[in-house]
């Protein structure tokens, strides 16, 4: 449901907690929103369980979208450096 409701770009500027110098995606009124949805959806998942998947997929935003071509050329310019 987060895939769908921001870029990657825009999720990899927030951490769930706002640590690292992002900014805190938990105080974000869309956090409170996604949560009852999962809720709702899903009775028997946990509001911590919930959370746990949002912290995950900010965390991989950042990589997410990336082709094959830029993670090689990624690892290329790294290795020569």
């Amino acid at each position: 449901m987060l895939r769908k409701t921001g870029s990657n770009f825009l999720c990899s500027e927030y951490s769930f907690k706002g640590r690292k110098g992002k900014r805190s995606f938990k105080r974000l009124p869309i956090n409170d929103v996604i949560i009852r949805a999962c809720s709702k959806c899903y009775p028997e998942a946990k509001c911590q369980a919930i959370e746990d998947l949002i912290v995950v997929t900010l965390k991989h935003a950042p990589h997410r979208g990336r082709t094959n071509n830029q993670a090689r050329l990624d690892q290329e310019r790294g290795g020569e450096a």
